[in-house]
């Protein structure tokens, strides 16, 4: 990623971002005022609430309230991905309000991960209402009981609040369901419990508006799978629709275009400069998810994972350099890795794999023999966590000790130098894998590696443990007689 480059470079000055989404169900049939509503919240927005829709918008307006022949929504279930602050929030304020007041709906639900976000978002609509005259009348105020959070408007229209757990909404119905940023949702025990709540309703609608997610976001990926029809709908009567402004799988972090496309308020609400100053500051993965709307593997990774995918290489070779060799154990001791690192020419550092193991057992077995033939530089280990179970093995091959202040350096600097493109590897899979799963610990000194769920940590580890031992330890003579990587 050349960010500085772009950022000092000469660029046009005006760049709009794109109407039309890269990603959407196509139409049935012409959209008009006679097979859209889309064309009376677009009014209500403009003369009503007085803040007009940019035109993505209105282009959303159209395409996701969509009629049938028979005058009710084709769409159900509206996923909408679009890259953050591009107006999702006003979109979302003007179509409940636009469906309380104009008879659409008795019941409207708020959802979100946290209740407290679900909350806001009902008090922004209820801040428009009250700062508009012809709104106000109807408005019979706001209820703020802990767990009946709500307001209420003339004819017995409600608008309440939840929680995006599993008994949220249980025993209620919803005309009408808001669920804001479902990437959240990382099992589908919310979704099950909600989206039932508009099950018996006459012609309902769930909105889900939401930026890219992960692979740990389940919900959105399957009603995302299930729009582009690459995976099959349990529900054979629930009509999906997906608009997806988002940028090409892929493409470069620098591409004008790509930014167009992710961010369709770019030129009325947005600035280019704001992108380009969030290409410089951002993490890429977060860069990726929050600006260009792209799904990533991990969101919350330790190491920057598209930083370590580009120093990928099969031909990565650690023969002839002289190599630093760590040792580390899973929590539960079910695996257990040898990783190793080296320095070349150029200056970069080199990782992989040495040897991996199912349990402690096995280790205890393989790795004095592994380090005894083909003699390392130096071997390390953190005797103060799992690798523990192996000490006197490591005791009797005298290997380093990194402890306390060390481990939180060995993982900090080893994401340091990822996210600096100085690390090369060869495309183990289990390391990357490893990777992968590792997010942050935050402790008193800085932050750690800590598993991601199920996962396991340990080459993560042990390669953070070979790069700084490889780091800070004084060189021997004699290069490691590695003959395998």
């Amino acid at each position: 990623m050349q960010a500085t480059t772009l950022l000092n470079s000469s660029v046009p000055s005006v760049l709009k971002g794109k109407t039309e989404p890269r990603l959407f169900t196509e139409p049935l049939r012409l959209l008009t005022p006679e097979t859209s509503k889309g064309f009376e919240l677009i009014k209500f927005a403009r003369d009503v609430l007085k803040e007009p829709f940019d035109p993505w918008q209105e282009w959303l307006a159209i395409h996701g309230l969509e009629l049938l022949e028979n005058g009710t929504y084709r769409f159900n279930v509206i996923l909408v991905l679009v890259a953050r602050r591009n107006g999702k929030t006003h979109f979302q304020k003007a179509l409940t309000l636009w469906k309380m007041y104009m008879g659409e709906v008795k019941e409207v639900l708020g959802v979100a991960q946290d209740l407290g976000l679900a909350i806001q978002s009902m008090r922004d609509c209820i801040d428009m209402i009250e700062e508009n005259e012809w709104l106000l009348p109807e408005y019979l105020g706001e209820t703020r009981n802990n767990g009946r959070e709500q307001f209420r408007l003339r004819g017995k229209i409600r608008y309440f609040v939840k929680a995006a757990t599993g008994k949220a909404a249980r025993g209620y119905g919803a005309d009408h369901i808001v669920w804001d940023e479902i990437r959240t949702q990382e099992n589908t025990i919310a979704w099950a419990a909600i989206s039932k709540t508009i099950n018996a309703q006459p012609d309902p609608q769930l909105w889900a508006i939401s930026n890219a997610g992960d692979i740990k976001s389940v919900v959105l990926n399957k009603l995302r799978a299930v729009a582009l029809g690459q995976a099959d709908n349990e529900d054979e009567d629930l009509g999906i629709a997906l608009f997806e402004w988002s940028a090409p799988d892929g493409c470069d972090v620098t591409d004008r275009d790509a930014w167009a496309q992710a961010n369709p308020a770019l030129g009325y609400r947005i600035k280019e400069k704001a992108i380009r100053r969030s290409l410089e500051e951002d993490e890429i993965n977060v860069f990726r998810t929050e600006v260009l709307c792209q799904r990533v593997d991990v969101l919350d990774s330790a190491i920057d994972m598209s930083a370590w995918d580009s120093g990928g290489d099969k031909s990565v070779s650690l023969k002839g350099l002289k190599v630093y060799a760590f040792v580390d154990v899973s929590l539960d001791e079910q695996h257990v890795t040898l990783a190793l690192a080296a320095k070349d020419a150029q200056g970069h550092y080199r990782v992989g794999i040495g040897g991996s193991w199912k349990n402690v057992n096995d280790a205890r077995k393989a790795i004095p023999g592994i380090i005894k033939t083909k003699k390392p530089v130096a071997i390390g280990w953190f005797p103060t966590g799992p690798a523990a179970a192996l000490g006197p093995e490591m005791r009797e091959l005298e290997a380093v000790e990194l402890k306390g202040q060390q481990q939180t350096e060995a993982c900090m600097s080893f994401a340091s130098l990822v996210k600096a493109y100085k690390v090369k590897h060869n495309n183990d899979v289990l390391l990357s894998n490893h990777l992968k799963g590792a997010t942050r610990l935050n402790v008193s000194d800085g932050w750690r590696f800590t598993r991601r769920g199920e996962g396991q940590v340990d080459a993560a580890y042990a390669t953070a443990g070979a790069l700084q031992l490889l780091r800070t330890h004084d060189e021997g003579p004699e290069p490691f007689k590695w003959d395998i990587f």
